[in-house]
């Protein structure tokens, strides 16, 4: 190969020119070049960087516990109490009637002449889960007493009733409540009974065979 032209170009201008015109060219091949090595390195940069991140889980991030519920306020029944229900599918075993929590109570400890005294049963379970008993009103009394004489009950006038079975949640009270009239009764319920004569009366709960302790009140 002849590299006369190459190394002594011939033309118009100065050879000058020529070098730098050729100069030019190969820096612009030079520039190419490493554009191209460039633009190879980076991409196979990026496929590393992807591949060492972690597969996206398959399951959805929870946004935290659940709230638990919370536990409702005790309630008081007047009058006939409904029974309570027990949870979906659960079969509480039967309570011990002397392990559970029996109270009578009055709303006012003195009675003026005229007012009428709401007397109150309160059944409690002290247990730690709940537990399942009759309360219909043939278990249920109430009983008035002055010393040794039986004044009223709430037996007298309704001595049975159907059955109530009932579940007692664990520390939850359950009340029945009353209004007396301040009148006497007896068995069989007869009529013309006197008024209850002013003094300190003691009031008794009972459920089924067990009774509680008294809670005194007085008229007056």
């Amino acid at each position: 190969m002849d590299l006369g032209p190459l190394l002594h170009p011939v033309g118009p201008h100065d050879p000058g020119v020529y070098w730098r015109r050729r100069l030019i060219l190969l820096l612009v091949v030079v520039v190419v070049i490493i554009a191209i090595v460039a633009a190879t390195s980076g991409g196979g940069g990026d496929t590393a960087t992807v591949a060492q991140q972690p597969p996206p889980s398959s399951h959805p991030p929870t946004s935290g516990p659940s709230p638990s519920a919370s536990a409702g306020p005790a309630h008081v029944t007047t009058g006939t109490p409904a029974p309570t229900t027990s949870a979906a599918g659960a079969t509480p075993a039967a309570c011990s009637v002397d392990a559970l929590q029996l109270q009578a109570k009055t709303d006012q400890e003195t009675y003026p002449a005229g007012v009428e005294p709401k007397l109150t049963l309160v059944v409690t379970n002290p247990g730690p889960a709940p537990c399942r008993t009759d309360l219909g009103s043939s278990q249920l009394e109430l009983r008035v007493l002055s010393g040794t004489d039986r004044v009223w009950s709430s037996d007298d006038c309704a001595p049975d009733g159907a059955a109530e079975p009932s579940v007692l949640q664990p520390g939850q009270p359950w009340a029945a409540s009353l209004t007396w009239s301040r009148t006497r009764s007896a068995p069989t319920c007869p009529s013309g009974e006197p008024k209850a004569d002013p003094g300190t009366y003691r009031l008794y709960a009972r459920l089924g065979n067990r009774l509680s302790a008294p809670a005194v009140f007085h008229l007056t």
